[in-house]
């Protein structure tokens, strides 16, 4: 499946003139041409308008869509009729606006989990990498000291022997 995040208002709206294009050549085979009045077209253009909005607001909002609707309804032809009288009870679906709508919140609050996982799993991988190159080189350090440890040894214990030839050499001549 292929999921594409849109807005709502994008995702919901409802758009007659999509509708129209679609079913205008059936409908015009089918049917013969009646003109409507120009105050239902402007009706109509009236209930476009209104239906071109979020689909949030339409199903809170109703009433200014049944108002134009039940204007003209008993002047509108059966198959316009049918379709319209399911966008005046569009209400019906808020429940399922409201399911949408918490399901794309709901998965953008997942994409945003899932970006932070991938960050803080980066992040680790940095984390653990640093860790790798710094036993090395703290490896190479602990090497280096054991070294110069070996060193100082050696100069100490020659430093020790001069102390000791001295003072066998200081306690020679008290005597």
């Amino acid at each position: 499946m292929f999921y594409r995040h849109r807005s709502p208002a994008l995702s919901y709206s409802f758009n007659l003139e999509e509708y129209k294009e679609e079913d205008e050549i059936g409908l015009q085979s089918k049917l013969p041409q009646a003109s409507l009045p120009d105050t239902i077209q402007n009706r109509l253009k009236e209930l476009l308008s209104l239906l071109e909005k979020n689909i949030t607001n339409l199903v809170q909002d109703v009433e200014p869509i049944r108002r134009t609707f039940l204007a003209i309804k008993d002047q509108l032809q059966p198959n316009l009729l049918e379709a319209l009288a399911q966008v005046a009870n569009i209400e019906d679906y808020a429940p399922k606006v409201k399911k949408a709508r918490r399901n794309l919140m709901d998965h953008d609050t997942l994409l945003a989990k899932k970006d932070s996982n991938k960050q803080e799993a980066k992040a680790l991988v940095d984390l653990i990498d640093d860790l790798k190159k710094s036993s090395v080189k703290i490896v190479l350090e602990l090497e280096k000291l054991k070294a110069r440890h070996s060193e100082l040894e050696q100069e100490l214990l020659k430093v020790n022997t001069a102390i000791e030839r001295h003072e066998f050499d200081l306690t020679k001549l008290q005597m």
